[in-house]
């Protein structure tokens, strides 16, 4: 019984340390802090006074941006620009596509929604996404983690 036990520890101890090591995973994108006001009122947010509307947030906030999406009168979406494929690469940043149905990395090719689920691999994760409440009083969108 002593070798069996033995023998268990020892694969958990093993399982772990593999575990431990899969912590690196490229698709792992760090949390970046963001606390941020816009009004909605601004021409740079105009295409977010419709429904199904989205923006960008340039590289100063999040690691490399953030997507906003209008999801209906009080409901928006933000997410990472920073594709969850091989983070780490220069060109691994989401843009609207043409469309503006999708998100689509012009690095790896990925697809996501606006709610950064993933669509078309190679990416494995979703977008990091951010909380998001909306002020109708004054018309101010917070995004924050």
């Amino acid at each position: 019984m002593k070798k069996r036990s033995g023998w268990i520890a020892a694969m958990l101890c093993f399982s772990w340390f593999l575990w431990g090591c899969n912590r690196n995973n490229p698709d792992w994108v760090p949390a970046y802090p963001v606390d941020i006001f816009i009004s909605l009122d601004d021409p740079t947010f105009l295409q977010l006074k419709n429904f199904g509307g989205a923006a960008t947030i340039q590289p100063s906030y999040g690691g490399k941006g953030i997507v906003i999406y209008r999801n209906g009168p009080e409901s928006f979406s933000a997410v990472e620009r920073t594709c969850s494929y091989r983070y780490t690469d220069s060109c691994a940043r989401v843009n609207i596509s043409s469309d503006e149905i999708w998100l689509e990395c012009p690095c790896c090719g990925s697809r996501f929604t606006f709610d950064g689920q993933v669509l078309n691999a190679p990416a494995s994760l979703p977008l990091r996404t951010y909380q998001t409440s909306y002020s109708p009083s004054n018309n101010t969108l917070r995004i924050y983690q």
